[in-house]
């Protein structure tokens, strides 16, 4: 497959990655924080926006504004900290969107 998965190192809850992380180029990885990967699709068509996975559970924001486009799996209290993580990193996938489709 490719590159190893970044992870935070034992004790830490969560792992930032401020790089295109993964070796996919149709859907990199831009975030890794706690349990959730946050990713882009080969979807440049389309205004800013990530992908949030959580195992079989898939999620999609918009990023200007920050709202969430749809969700599968998902319990409510989960888009709730998705949500947040995506404010909280909104700038790094913002810039990073920008990079990856040459917007």
């Amino acid at each position: 497959m490719g590159a190893a998965l970044t992870r935070a190192p034992p004790g830490i809850a969560s792992l930032a990655v401020v790089k295109l992380v993964s070796c996919c180029p149709k859907s990199p990885t831009v975030l890794r924080a706690e349990r959730y990967r946050f990713f882009f699709s080969n979807e440049g068509h389309e205004a800013p926006h990530v992908h949030v996975q959580d195992g079989e559970k898939l999620s999609k924001f918009w990023l200007d504004p920050v709202r969430l486009a749809g969700s599968t799996g998902f319990a409510p209290h989960d888009l709730t900290r998705v949500q947040a993580l995506v404010l909280e990193h909104r700038e790094l996938l913002v810039e990073a969107w920008h990079e990856f489709f040459g917007s």
